[in-house]
């Protein structure tokens, strides 16, 4: 995605998360987008557990022990391990090593 005011480009999980900043701003702790993923993005528990019920998913409501989430179409179920179950922090992800095969994640206080 580029904005056409500024030329900034960015991939999907860029593009949510900063979406997530400008709306809930003053709600969230800062971070900084470029260093989330689309799994940072979903786990992120800023999503209203009850906002999806069985009458507003056309395919399929999908629960899950923080909240429900909706498959919008196709016949493939795509699960969202730990769906909005981490609180966000200041620097989320800015800190990990993140080193193959584990990809762990740091606590909030992890050192740089």
């Amino acid at each position: 995605h580029t904005d056409g005011q500024t030329g900034r480009s960015m991939v999907c999980s860029v593009f949510v998360s900063e979406l997530l900043q400008a709306a809930l701003e003053h709600h969230i702790p800062k971070i900084q987008s470029t260093e989330q993923t689309p799994k940072d993005n979903y786990q992120m528990r800023v999503h209203s557990p009850t906002r999806f019920t069985e009458s507003n998913c056309p395919v399929g409501l999908i629960s899950d022990d923080n909240g429900n989430y909706c498959q919008l179409m196709g016949p493939f179920w795509l699960e969202l391990n730990g769906y909005n179950s981490i609180e966000m922090y200041e620097h989320m992800n800015e800190r990990c090593p993140s080193q193959w095969p584990e990809y762990e994640r740091c606590p909030p206080n992890h050192p740089r």
